[in-house]
């Protein structure tokens, strides 16, 4: 009987158990950087979850000194073995301008569009923000709509919300209230500020589609409120003022 595995394989995933065992449980210096030594000869030899750790380590400071260089180069490789995860923090990396004077949307969204194709919710997200906010040289509205649906879908209260701003100003898609008021439902429930606020204006004013009811008003706006919303205490004292 042989194995798939080839040698780099088996040394790379040898080193990477290693190192996420002595980083886990790591209580000094020392633990910390033969952890780090571990999880750098599995990415040397190849395995892309530790290039994918590595390269996050450097980008992010964590454990090491910041490099984004090196965190580049890792994240490439792991990206080029198709780890989604990989692209994703790529296009984070672009989009912060991490890896240049400036931020190069263009790149990120390139690896966001792997990503998403892969299944990142989060990658979906931010690819239709590019497109939204227009960011690119060619924003496209529809595939902006498309991409927050498949946030929402990764379960993302930001693409529930997304969703709901673009059935709003019919932005990708065709206007929809009802529709609208649905997707900021969703995203209020999992916490989302900015729909709560939203959910207090559709019920304090009433319309066709989203009958007028103060109290359930009050009820998100003092929610909206508590965690922040620059207008929501204004919104209330007009409210119980009436």
């Amino acid at each position: 009987m042989t194995s798939s595995l080839t040698y780099s394989d088996s040394t790379g995933a040898q080193h990477y158990k290693a190192a996420r065992a002595t980083l886990r449980e790591a209580q000094d210096r020392s633990d910390v950087s033969s952890g780090l030594r571990h999880l750098t000869a599995a990415a040397e030899v190849g395995h892309a979850e530790a290039q994918l750790e590595l390269g996050t380590l450097y980008a992010t400071g964590k454990l090491v000194e910041k490099d984004y260089d090196a965190a580049r180069i890792w994240l490439e490789s792991s990206a080029e073995q198709n780890n989604a995860n990989a692209h994703f923090n790529l296009g984070v990396g672009f989009s912060a301008g991490w890896f240049g004077t400036s931020p190069d949307y263009t790149k990120a969204a390139e690896h966001y569009a792997v990503a998403s194709e892969s299944g990142n919710a989060s990658a979906a997200l931010n690819l239709g923000m590019l497109h939204y906010y227009q960011q690119l040289p060619n924003p496209k509205p529809a595939l902006a709509f498309e991409q927050f649906q498949l946030a929402a879908a990764g379960g993302l209260r930001d693409g529930h919300y997304s969703l709901g701003v673009c059935l709003t100003e019919g932005y990708g898609t065709e206007a929809s209230e009802e529709a609208a008021f649905q997707h900021y439902s969703i995203a209020a429930e999992q916490g989302h500020v900015s729909a709560q606020f939203n959910l207090g204006m559709y019920y304090a004013t009433g319309s066709e589609s989203v009958e007028q009811d103060l109290d359930t008003a009050e009820r998100w706006l003092v929610q909206a409120a508590q965690a922040g919303h620059p207008r929501a205490n204004a919104l209330l004292q007009e409210l119980r003022a009436d």
